[in-house]
This record gives C-alpha cells, structure tokens and sequence, in this order.
C-alpha cells in the first residue's frame, strides 16, 4: 500500500510516531485527515 503524504502530513506522522502522545487533526475537507490516520494505522 501506497500512501502519499505532503510535508505536513509527514510531520505529524513523524511527531506522533516518535512522541507517542495523542494527536488531534483539525482541517476542512479534503485537508488529508483521514490520509493522516490512515498512515498512522499502517505504520503502528
């Protein structure tokens, strides 16, 4: 599977990852927030 993130969405994966804290992600639609979660479901 391939998940296509920009810079933002790689900083908070990467933060959340290596923090380990929880993590809220507001935006509009379309923002990514669900690309976000996604990536952060695979990768844990």
């Amino acid at each position: 599977m391939d998940i296509s993130l920009d810079s933002e969405q790689l900083r908070v994966l990467n933060w959340r990852a290596s923090n380990k804290d929880i993590a809220g992600v507001v935006g509009p639609p379309g923002c990514g927030k669900t690309t976000v979660g996604s990536a952060l479901a695979v990768r844990t």
